[in-house]
Formats: structure tokens, C-alpha cells, sequence
């Protein structure tokens, strides 16, 4: 697995909040996109992001807390079970992941407990997230591309926006 380091602008996004099994945010990216549809933001060409907030090592499987989310182009307001968020603007170690998405947890393991020790860089207190890449619904499950960042400090880095979008002051 590749990993480099980013500096990326932050971005405002909207999210639908998950309790329980990881597996189980494809319902909350359910409850998004009909909010989505219902306010035309699909033409704004959202990209959807996972942030799971737990370590499941660590914590019962019932009280794992997880968000899908998508970007927008300009914050919101809490409406409903959809609340606005942001990705901070910050520098990022990013994984380029391949594969089925069963297979991204073993990808953050390596990530935390075998690339990060390995490296002078050390992890910040911050959001770390998936950023999916393509459609599950168009390939197969061997060619989904997901990025995963984790928030770091100490080295240098390549900016980059993810965002396919102007840099917003977020």
C-alpha cells in the first residue's frame, strides 16, 4: 500500500450519524442521499467520506459511533438527523487502498501500527477518515479505491486538494 504525505484545504460537508457495527453505515449513507435529493445537491458533484469515530478493538460493537458523510460547496444547518461538519485543513498521511471495503479495517491497522511507528511522523488529535474514491454500484468489489487520512505532524508534505473544488476557508 502507497502512502504520502498531504496538505489539504479543509472543506464543509453534511452528516448522517451511525450507531452500531461499522458494516452497518450504508443506512446512515441512505438517510444523506435522500436528504441530497431532496435539495438538488447531487448536481454539485458530491464526493462521500466515512469517519468512524471508535477503535473497534477497543470498544462493543453496539456502541461503535461512525458518520457518512458527502462534501458540499458551502456549510449548512443542522436539519433533521443531517448536521454539518468539516474536514479540517491540515496535513494528512493518505493510503491509497484497493479492495473490497472488509478489507480497509486490516488497511488502518497497518496504517496505525506498522506505517506510522516507522516513520518521524506523529499523529495529531483530529478527524480521520475514508474518502471513497469510485462507486461500489460500477466495479466490482477488487477495484473500489478508497484513501484513508490520518491527521500527523513533522514532515514534509505536497498540497493537494481532494475536493476537486476552489479551497474553501474552512
Amino acid at each position: 500500500m502507497h502512502v504520502e504525505v498531504l496538505q489539504i484545504p479543509g472543506c464543509p460537508i453534511a452528516c448522517a450519524h451511525h450507531i452500531g457495527q461499522y458494516e452497518g453505515i450504508n443506512e446512515a449513507f441512505d438517510r444523506l442521499v435522500a436528504w441530497m435529493e431532496l435539495r438538488d445537491i447531487f448536481t454539485q458533484n458530491p464526493q462521500y467520506l466515512g469517519i468512524y469515530w471508535d477503535d473497534p478493538n477497543e470498544v462493543p460493537v453496539n456502541k461503535l459511533r461512525s458518520d457518512a458523510c458527502c462534501t458540499l460547496r458551502q456549510a449548512i444547518v443542522a436539519e433533521g438527523e443531517i448536521r454539518p461538519g468539516a474536514i479540517p485543513a491540515g496535513t494528512y498521511a493518505v493510503a491509497h487502498h484497493q479492495g473490497p471495503y472488509p478489507t480497509l479495517n486490516d488497511a488502518w491497522d497497518w496504517m496505525f501500527n506498522t506505517w506510522l511507528p516507522n516513520t518521524d511522523l506523529q499523529l495529531l488529535d483530529g478527524i480521520s477518515f475514508e474518502l471513497y474514491l469510485n462507486d461500489a454500484s460500477e466495479v466490482t468489489p477488487d477495484q473500489l479505491l478508497t484513501d484513508l487520512y490520518i491527521p500527523v505532524v513533522g514532515g514534509p508534505a505536497r498540497t493537494y486538494n481532494p475536493w476537486g473544488q476552489p479551497d474553501l476557508p474552512f
